[in-house]
């Protein structure tokens, strides 16, 4: 079976002032598509914790690693940059992703939703990305996400914001999962019992 982990990055979680809906979300996606998410791994905004958290999952032999939260244009917002000291690579303007920011506020302005289209420092530094990576169309929002190629296994980089994280996963993600898992599914049952409790029931378990 594909071996699949999650990596959920923010202050706010570890906080507990944001519950992680973004894990739970995903671990059912990946269930429907025929895997199990084998980790959940919540770590905070600093450079050095999101590198350790990938490099772990890495030493795990992750083949499809996705890490949510972090992509924004805001100071704390150091996912890539973590992902790209691991992976001792190089964040660099990619023009591609480049050309979906300014593709995004480009229309922005145009629908009133900012007074004027603008380039500034802290847009273009959602196009910085670890050299050799792809990036994906975020549908809904304005960073776009990231697709790393490293060795045997693929990193995605998605928005924590969960509505684009969701449009991301279900474009680009999810269609790759199909592929690479083919035909297989998940198959479970659900047996009911009543007026026993877990304690008694457990040997009867042992010897099925």
């Amino acid at each position: 079976m594909l071996r699949i982990e999650i990596i959920c990055v923010g202050n706010e979680l570890l906080a507990g002032s944001t519950v992680n809906t973004n894990a739970s979300w995903l671990s059912q996606e990946i269930y429907k598509l025929g895997c199990v998410a084998a980790r959940h791994t919540v770590v905070g905004d600093d450079v050095g914790c999101i590198a350790e958290a990938v490099k772990e999952s890495l030493k795990r032999r992750t083949e499809l690693l996705i890490v949510t939260g972090g992509l924004g244009p805001t100071y704390d917002d150091k996912t890539l940059e973590g992902v790209a000291k691991v992976l001792r690579r190089r964040l660099e303007v990619n023009e591609q992703a480049l050309k979906q920011v300014e593709a995004k506020y480009r229309e922005l302005a145009e629908r009133g939703v900012i007074a004027k289209f603008e380039l500034t420092p802290a847009r273009v530094k959602m196009a910085f990305l670890p050299s050799k990576s792809t990036p994906l169309r975020n549908p809904v929002g304005t960073a776009p996400a990231v697709m790393i190629n490293y060795k045997t296994s693929k990193i995605f980089c998605l928005p924590g914001v969960p509505a684009e994280m969701k449009a991301i996963f279900e474009e680009s993600v999810a269609p790759l999962i199909k592929q690479l898992v083919g035909t297989l599914f998940v198959a479970e049952g659900c047996l009911e019992v009543k007026n026993l409790p877990e304690s008694s029931l457990a040997p009867i378990l042992d010897k099925v």
